[in-house]
């Protein structure tokens, strides 16, 4: 995004705006040379768990994971089974924000 010079709250409200509510919805995204935003979205049946697109403000976010479950970091949307109350750093980016991973069909 950084190259892209786009923000990343720019770049979740365009993920929005086409349709996604989480990124484990979509299979590929693509920026046109005219600076559009493509999407292309798994089938229903093949969605998988990841990152509520909602901006950070509006989605609950854990430095200290409360309780077992699937957590998607806030960062670069790596997703993982998060034990409770650890305090973990993702193995991707290496941030230490994370937040509940959504696993929501497209209708």
């Amino acid at each position: 995004m950084d190259r892209l010079n786009i923000s990343e709250d720019e770049f979740l409200m365009e993920l929005r705006l086409k349709g996604a509510e989480h990124l484990g919805q979509i299979r590929l995204g693509l920026v046109e040379v005219d600076g559009q935003l493509s999407l292309y979205f798994y089938p229903y049946e093949e969605v998988r768990a990841g990152l509520s697109v909602l901006p950070e403000a509006l989605r609950q976010c854990f430095t200290q994971i409360p309780e077992t479950g699937l957590y998607a970091c806030n960062r670069c949307g790596t997703t993982r089974e998060i034990p409770g109350y650890e305090e973990p750093r993702c193995p991707k980016c290496g941030r230490n924000t994370w937040s509940l991973a959504l696993n929501k069909k497209r209708v």
